[in-house]
């Protein structure tokens, strides 16, 4: 066992941030080529389309359908480059092909900015437990394959990571105080079920007496309102009330996974036709409905049934929060569709079953190293650890009272891994600070 952690710590020591960078290239160009499995290149039809038709626009060339930021305007500018390039529409192979670069462009930046942070704060052990984390855990170069909001988010995180490490590294610099709110506020942007981070870092900053975190949580919001002045572009106005998509979401999510906790099927009338839970859903959807129709409106519709269900099933309520957390802090990748847990289902879709079973047990056992971590650190004067933990709280929070996707909390799973390092790191100089304190003294005679 000495032998093994000499050797680990000896070739830890001589990795630097580029070989992590150069590793996570050729992952990115292996994964494309050889994995069985990868995302829908177009994703949801979403981001691909409206970057086309924004492209178009500043091409001169008017596209037939109007200008809009249906979902987040963040991901659609972000691909509004490769579409710039491209000659296609918003399906064509040299759209797909120039998403593809960009996409792996910042990927290694990205990658880049997480190893100078795990190489400065996970210490000798934190670069070595980034390749190989990166290389069982699938999911990071899985969902660059397509136009996801994924990729986006992997990068707004890893500048987020990177400004507050120099933040706190650089006692309390303005410039990296502006670094790390900003693009908080762009993350929001991206993921708007990131938005509870804002009132998670002014507690934070009431905890700890700090006015410049205050500052921080205030630059996040601004900067999140700001990109709301793109929606001016449109030209076809989005009348979408976002107080009733957010009540809509935890309103789905008080019946998803409900009853059936071993289908994880996608919770829609094709997937789940025959679903206890979505046969409630719809019930509930239907009392709605009938309520707007009689004059209430939509917000107060959807608070009063909401209230009644809490009233109504308390345990039910509850329990869903604690099945909502397991369910989005596991992953499935694969061809089939996740469907209910029996040895039938495992049988026709046994290396799926297998592949996903073992990512997950890394998957947790990562979460717990890092919960281990959480439990030995005074948060209090570990404000860098605090705020990682805070990013990971916000997207779990919103997780667990929705029906959020597992993609979702995507972004939490590198943070989880550095606090995974960071314990690990501890663990190796307590091994090593045993064995020289077990080597005896020379006594000169």
């Amino acid at each position: 066992m000495k032998k093994r952690l000499e050797s680990f710590l000896k070739i830890s020591s001589l990795i630097k941030p580029w070989h992590v960078v150069l590793w996570g290239g050729f992952l990115f160009i292996a994964s494309f080529f050889f994995s069985p499995v990868k995302p829908k290149p177009f994703g949801d039809g979403v981001w691909n389309k409206e970057a086309r038709v924004l492209a178009d626009a500043v091409k001169g060339n008017p596209h037939s359908d109007p200008i809009a930021f249906s979902h987040s305007v963040i991901p659609t500018l972000y691909y509004f480059v490769p579409a710039l390039l491209s000659s296609g529409n918003e399906k064509s192979k040299d759209y797909f092909n120039n998403m593809l670069i960009w996409n792996f462009c910042f990927f290694s930046i990205s990658i880049l900015l997480y190893a100078k942070v795990f190489q400065a704060r996970a210490g000798k052990t934190g670069l070595i437990t980034l390749i190989i984390l990166l290389t069982v855990i699938p999911y990071f170069t899985y969902y660059q394959f397509g136009f996801w909001s994924e990729p986006l988010s992997f990068f707004l995180l890893s500048v987020i990571l990177y400004g507050l490490h120099k933040y706190y590294d650089n006692k309390f610099s303005w410039k990296y105080l502006f670094m790390w709110a900003a693009f908080i506020g762009l993350l929001i942007a991206t993921r708007p079920n990131f938005i509870l981070v804002i009132p998670l870092i002014i507690l934070f900053a009431i905890w700890i007496k700090d006015k410049k975190t205050f500052l921080g949580a205030a630059i996040a919001l601004s900067i999140f309102f700001a990109t709301g002045l793109f929606k001016k572009l449109e030209t076809e106005k989005n009348e979408r009330d976002n107080v009733v998509f957010l009540l809509e979401q935890i309103h789905i999510g008080m019946f998803f996974l409900r009853n059936e906790f071993t289908d994880w099927s996608f919770f829609n009338n094709e997937y789940r036709e025959n679903s206890v839970d979505y046969a409630q859903l719809t019930e509930s959807k239907n009392k709605i409905e009938e309520l707007v129709s009689k004059g209430v409106p939509e917000r107060k519709a959807y608070l009063f049934i909401l209230k009644n269900e809490i009233i109504d099933h308390p345990g039910k309520a509850i329990t869903h929060v604690f099945k909502n957390f397991i369910h989005g802090n596991s992953m499935h990748i694969g061809s089939a569709v996740p469907g209910k847990l029996s040895m039938a289902y495992i049988k026709k879709h046994k290396g799926d079953f297998l592949f996903n079973l073992a990512t997950n047990i890394i998957g947790w056992a990562v979460n717990i190293l890092a919960l281990l971590l959480l439990l030995k650190t005074n948060l209090r004067r570990s404000p860098f650890i605090s705020m990682v933990l805070i990013i990971i709280l916000a997207f779990n929070i919103f997780n667990c009272i929705s029906a959020s996707e597992q993609r979702y909390l995507f972004p939490t799973k590198i943070l989880c891994i550095f606090l995974a390092a960071c314990y690990i790191n501890l663990w190796a100089i307590a091994r090593e600070k045993k064995k020289q304190d077990a080597v005896p003294l020379a006594v000169n005679v």
